[in-house]
């Protein structure tokens, strides 16, 4: 079995790599002004906007959404194959993640999506459905951007960004772009156990389902879980059996984000759970996205301008850490937990600690018998904790920062090695959002760029598709 592409995960950042690819006419991630102002400042040339539509209508190859069909030319997607080790449906993980706890919306606002045609394909989906009942306004965030000159920062048309999708419309949505671009059989349920490499043979992929070989990888797989000691399936049942009583109980829940708040709810709401204490290494924080407003609002790409050009990988680790700042809950779910803790049901406790085969706290407190303890401590992305691309470190080293791979400008294990990234793991080239929805299209975009490049099937020269993009984009205001 051999394809062009074998991309390892099938969420959402593995579909938004399968779409693009098979997207001749992608629309622009940035608008045009903001390329002009980016290069304008960043760029040695001096090209202004307008050379660069006198430049582009010299070019060829595929064109970005414009509106004129008659300007794209035709070429038939890579062959592609997606190795998954839960399903062989496109987001199944995802989906049973956001039905097991219960989680009724996104935190992500409607423009971060895997679609590539549209940045406003999420709205215009509930607006065709009519389905616009199931977006909830993110309010009072718009113009809340921390250093913006005050004129900048309101602006009534920006609300329309601010919703969040319900997680049955956003899932319905994926499940179209599924149908849209024909990828309903691309999934294989497969672990892939390890992963070679040999320059002009390609990528051997061992998997629980027999090998796969193919020309180039992405790797689009999420965080992993932090490691505690897993439960034997006889405790998981207990557990099961205990929930499903009436008898209050005490439990500790461990985390501070917003799914530690979710699993608060679930377990006083749901299971009738008597008393709950949350234990939060950290400061109680409260933020609308898991990144700071400035990462998610229309000043983001001056952020990632900022980001992009920093000297150093340590720079954009640092600026990592800083923009993500640790868990935070949003103000929907701080309402629930006050409600919990005004009822005597829930307990809040910013910096403390549970030491893990102890049963108590740092600093002590007076529990009573505790029957369960949940951590929701979230995921880490470290390459070295990713045993199946093992094989891939030792014949081929790469340099990491906080577990993140130093990859190229191109989202590649380097220039000889075609093994791309997205989501968590390509943080140091996607910034903040590398792992959320915000990352998904971003990542795909780049990948898709170089991987069309290497199977032969666009212009080599990074500049022309740059410009052909500005310069098809222009053709819109033209043709009126």
């Amino acid at each position: 079995m051999s394809y062009d592409v074998a991309i390892i995960g099938a969420g959402p950042c593995g579909l938004a790599v399968a779409a693009r690819l098979c997207e001749p006419t992608p629309s622009a991630l940035f608008s045009d002004a903001e390329h002009n102002r980016y290069w304008r400042r960043f760029s040695h040339h001096k090209n202004t906007l307008e050379s660069e539509l006198k430049s582009s209508k010299k070019g060829g190859g595929r064109r970005a959404s414009s509106g004129d069909d008659s300007a794209v030319v035709d070429i038939p997607p890579p062959s592609v194959v997606v190795l998954d080790n839960s399903s062989t449906e496109w987001m199944a993980a995802w989906k049973a993640r956001f039905q097991n706890l219960q989680i009724s919306h996104l935190r992500s606002p409607l423009f971060f999506h895997p679609d590539p045609r549209d940045r406003d394909a999420l709205l215009g989906f509930a607006h065709h459905k009519e389905r616009t009942a199931e977006l909830n306004e993110i309010r009072n965030v718009v113009g809340k951007e921390k250093g913006v000159p005050l004129h900048l920062r309101i602006d009534g048309r920006d609300k329309i960004d601010y919703f969040r999708p319900s997680a049955r419309l956003f899932e319905d949505f994926c499940d179209d772009i599924v149908n849209t671009y024909s990828l309903q059989n691309m999934v294989r349920q497969a672990e892939v156990r390890a992963v070679h490499y040999e320059r002009g043979e390609g990528f051997v992929l061992d998997t629980t389902d027999g090998s796969y070989l193919a020309k180039i990888v992405v790797v689009a797989v999420g965080a992993r879980p932090r490691a505690v000691q897993p439960p034997i399936p006889s405790q998981i049942r207990l557990v099961q059996q205990r929930l499903g009583g009436m008898t209050p109980r005490n439990m500790v829940v461990v985390g501070g984000g917003l799914t530690s708040a979710q699993i608060v709810d679930m377990l006083i709401r749901r299971y009738n759970v008597g008393r709950v204490w949350l234990l939060l290494r950290g400061k109680y924080k409260i933020k609308h996205f898991d990144v700071d407003l400035e990462w998610v609002s229309k000043t983001r790409n001056q952020r990632m301008a900022m980001f992009w050009t920093a000297d150093t990988d340590e720079e954009r680790l640092q600026m990592l850490k800083e923009a993500r700042g640790g868990g935070s809950i949003t103000p929907e779910f701080d309402k629930i937990l006050k409600t919990h803790v005004k009822n005597g049901r829930l307990s809040i406790h910013p910096n403390t600690l549970w030491i893990e085969g102890e049963g108590r706290t740092e600093p002590e407190m007076d529990l009573p018998k505790i029957d369960h303890v949940v951590f929701a401590t979230g995921g880490t992305a470290d390459l070295n904790q990713l045993a199946f691309l093992e094989p891939l470190r030792s014949q081929h080293k790469i340099e990491t920062l906080g577990g993140l791979p130093c990859l190229s400008d191109d989202m590649m294990w380097n220039d000889e090695v075609p093994c791309f990234f997205t989501g968590a793991l390509a943080g140091l080239r996607l910034g903040p959002g590398a792992a959320n929805l915000a990352g998904a299209r971003m990542g795909a975009e780049r990948i898709a760029w170089k991987v069309d490049e290497l199977l032969g099937r666009t212009s080599a020269n990074r500049e022309e598709v740059q410009r052909d993009i500005i310069g098809n984009r222009f053709q819109i205001f033209e043709a009126h």
